[in-house]
Order: structure tokens, then C-alpha cells, then sequence
């Protein structure tokens, strides 16, 4: 199995530590199928990002649920949560 490391920008696939520690483990271990379970899980995560996309939509849904419409930014230079907005009669005359 091969997995090429450079992503389409010409840079380094942050999924190529995965697929390197699944790699030692298939390497190094008697049964791979079965101990190397987590490493191969973990490598499919970071290529497929199944978890992270259904965080997403959980994550959406819920800001639907509650009417959220603005979330704050945060401001990493202050250290805090920043808004867009003064008040919220800017937020309500938007289109959403």
C-alpha cells in the first residue's frame, strides 16, 4: 500500500503522520488486521473526515435549532470573544 504525501498544494498531507504510524505498526506487528485496528481508523478519519463533517452539521443544526445567527470571533490578540456587530438591531435587518 503506498500513500502520497504532498497534498495539492505542493505541501505536506497532514494525513501522512497517520498513514506513517499505521505503516510501523502493519510493519512490526504478527496479526496487523487486528492490532492495528485504531492506527488504520484513524488514518480513514483524517482522509475521509466522516466525524469531523457530522460534528459540523450536529453543530449547525443546533445553532439552526436555537436561532442563532452570529457567533462571536475570537480575538487572539486581546484573549477575547469579539462581535461583527454593535448591537443586534444590525444582526435582525440582515437577510439570512
Amino acid at each position: 500500500m503506498s500513500y502520497i504525501g504532498i497534498n495539492t498544494s505542493g505541501g505536506i498531507n497532514p494525513c501522512i503522520t497517520f498513514y506513517e504510524r499505521m505503516q510501523a505498526c502493519i510493519n512490526k506487528e504478527n496479526l496487523p488486521n487486528k492490532m492495528c485496528a485504531i492506527e488504520g481508523l484513524d488514518f480513514l478519519e483524517c482522509v475521509n473526515r466522516r466525524k469531523q463533517y457530522a460534528l459540523n452539521y450536529k453543530i449547525q443544526q443546533e445553532l439552526h435549532k436555537n436561532r442563532i445567527l452570529v457567533l462571536p470571533t475570537y480575538d487572539v490578540e486581546n484573549d477575547r470573544f469579539v462581535s461583527k456587530y454593535q448591537n443586534a438591531t444590525e444582526v435582525f435587518q440582515q437577510k439570512h
